[in-house]
């Protein structure tokens, strides 16, 4: 270059790079926080609704329980995951933790579905299933029929006779063959 400016070019060379990495690194910071606020707007049922997209694997642990399985429904405070032993009901207010382990699989669409938790339990309430409730902390557990379903609670039918558990304190219904 013979040190004059080109005509065409309104910036110096150098200016320009410099300019052009400044617009580059503004962007970038632009693009993470933006993803960052994505991420805060997020609900435990939109990374599982993710999940069974990407056709990832969930693990949830409950206390001391530990349950694995792939997502196959998620709307708001409901997660059904499909497990070794049968299909898992989860209330996601009432999950310690959830991680969400990708596989090697297509994802799956969505099914239609119940809107809620509460809608699920009413919804086994009316096929009459056994089924196993495990509470929050994964410590207490019952195993019976869903009798019925009231404002804050739900009676279930057990071997030793009826039971009244919160639904504020459930967190996951088991639907299996193994329950006795």
């Amino acid at each position: 270059m013979s040190g004059y400016l080109d005509p065409l070019e309104p910036f110096d060379p150098r200016l320009r790079r410099r300019m052009e990495a400044r617009v580059r690194r503004e962007f970038e910071l632009a693009e993470s926080e933006a993803a960052l606020l994505a991420a805060r707007r997020r609900r435990l049922a939109d990374v599982a609704w993710e999940a069974i997209q990407s056709g990832s694997r969930i693990r949830i642990r409950v206390g001391s329980r530990e349950l694995a399985g792939t997502p196959i429904y998620a709307r708001n405070d409901l997660m059904t995951l499909e497990t070794g032993n049968g299909q898992v009901d989860v209330y996601l207010p009432n999950v310690d933790a959830l991680s969400v382990v990708p596989m090697a699989t297509l994802g799956r669409s969505v099914p239609k579905g119940v809107e809620t938790f509460r809608a699920r339990v009413s919804m086994h309430q009316l096929q009459r299933k056994r089924m196993e409730i495990v509470c929050r902390g994964g410590e207490t557990r019952f195993g019976g029929e869903i009798e019925y379903l009231a404002r804050d609670h739900l009676s279930l039918r057990t071997s030793q006779g009826s039971v009244l558990i919160a639904l504020e304190a459930v967190a996951y219904l088991s639907h299996h063959a193994d329950i006795r």
